[in-house]
């Protein structure tokens, strides 16, 4: 008996040897493990597991993240002379924005998508699915059962909790982007009960953590998804005028730059300022105070999120205390400058474009949505919530794929 589980145990070795023998060092498999170190790092670092977790360390994670893509991109990719030229300009700059601003987000971002090309967007996105499901289900037990912290804030006599995340808005912010990440995912058989259930979770988020935009947001997900899936499936909007909606991050983007400059005390939009938690008005400080810069700034912020943020919100938690650059596009231009800024604009307006072009409405109306986020949260460079921008590079379906993949024939 002890020779055959003796055998049994070798042969399992011999088994693993030789799968793990197997595995190919290409260029697929090279960008999966920097993405899953980045991923998890990354998300790691808006929970308060940091409590216990140096951030260096989850620091010197993303930096060895970031060194397998560099290395992926020098001994694994093809390009034309122009492609080599653009790339790297492309590195130069956010590099350049990373030392002015202290930011590396736009480098990472950047990184992750320039080192993307020609790999499969949906196994990718696939990916963040799993991993980003996993970590959020292990935070929220481990903040239930007293591990790590779950922060709670008082807002107008209602308890906000944010599940072990670093603040309330940031877990709804999380929930969203992995709801538009399933419904991407499975654009095709979407139907009521999704809905339903998207709406189920839009009213347990207000409910636990009152983030009222990002229920807005989610809401947002169904007349969408509801919208792509008639343009995608039959002759809806038969005048073609959602082939236009490859425009809407840049209109987006130029109106909430627009509102923040010409901000006024006594101008029309105060309540609506007043609505959004003042984004707008500290929009508008941000320009005063920083102004525009070409390649990045550094910009000292002061939020309440995390044991410091969670600190300063319990000592007084008045809005002079506070100042975030909420808006992903004004963080954008002012953090990471005027270069980045149209880049990253011309880049994502390009691949909706190009979405329209190969029939693939399912990625437009996931960057509509992702634009509308990126209007009053800070997360557009984030990859823990934004896995979308992967999609300017990577390769995506056309519409003839889509239909052979889901078994619709013409």
């Amino acid at each position: 008996m002890v020779h055959i589980k003796m055998e049994i145990r070798e042969n399992r070795l011999n088994k693993f040897i030789n799968d793990i023998s197997q595995l190919k060092i290409n260029s697929r498999n090279i960008y999966l493990v920097a993405f899953t170190l980045y991923l998890s790092v990354a998300f790691l670092k808006t929970t308060m597991v940091t409590d216990y977790l140096s951030t260096h360390l989850l620091n010197y994670g993303a930096y060895l993240a970031m060194s397998i893509l560099f290395f992926k991109w020098m001994f694994f990719s093809r390009f034309t002379k122009w492609q080599l030229i653009l790339e790297a300009l492309i590195f130069l700059f956010s590099g350049i924005s990373w030392i002015k601003s202290g930011d590396p987000l736009a480098f990472y971002m950047t990184t992750l998508v320039i080192t993307a090309k020609g790999l499969d967007f949906e196994e990718i996105l696939k990916w963040y699915v799993i991993l980003a499901t996993i970590i959020l289900v292990l935070i929220v037990l481990l903040s239930e059962l007293d591990v790590i912290r779950n922060l709670s804030y008082l807002r107008m006599g209602h308890i906000r909790y944010a599940f072990g995340i670093v603040y309330p808005t940031d877990f709804a912010s999380h929930v969203f982007y992995l709801l538009l990440a399933y419904c991407y995912l499975w654009f095709h058989s979407l139907n009521y009960k999704h809905y339903l259930i998207l709406f189920i979770i839009a009213g347990l988020i207000y409910y636990f953590t009152n983030a009222r935009l990002d229920t807005i947001l989610i809401l947002a997900i169904i007349p969408t998804m509801i919208i792509a899936r008639k343009k995608q499936y039959t002759n809806f909007d038969s005048h073609g005028i959602l082939n236009y909606s490859w425009m809407t991050t840049g209109i987006i983007a130029y109106l909430a730059i627009m509102v923040s400059v010409f901000y006024s005390t006594n101008g029309p939009l105060v309540l609506i300022n007043k609505l959004i938690s003042s984004r707008i008005s500290l929009s508008h400080s941000g320009f005063i105070d920083y102004g525009v810069s070409v390649v990045g700034q550094a910009v000292k912020e002061y939020g309440w999120g995390g044991a410091k943020g969670f600190r300063n919100f319990n000592v007084g938690g008045q809005l002079h205390q506070y100042f975030m650059l909420d808006s992903s596009f004004i963080r954008l231009l002012l953090i990471y400058g005027i270069v980045l800024f149209l880049l990253i604009i011309t880049a994502v307006s390009y691949t909706a474009l190009r979405a329209i072009k190969i029939g693939n409405f399912a990625l437009v109306a996931v960057l509509f949505l992702v634009a509308l986020s990126c209007l009053i949260d800070q997360h557009m460079l984030e990859l823990a919530y934004n896995p979308f921008y992967i999609s300017i590079y990577a390769s995506v379906e056309t519409a003839s794929y889509l239909d052979k993949r889901v078994g619709i024939t013409s």
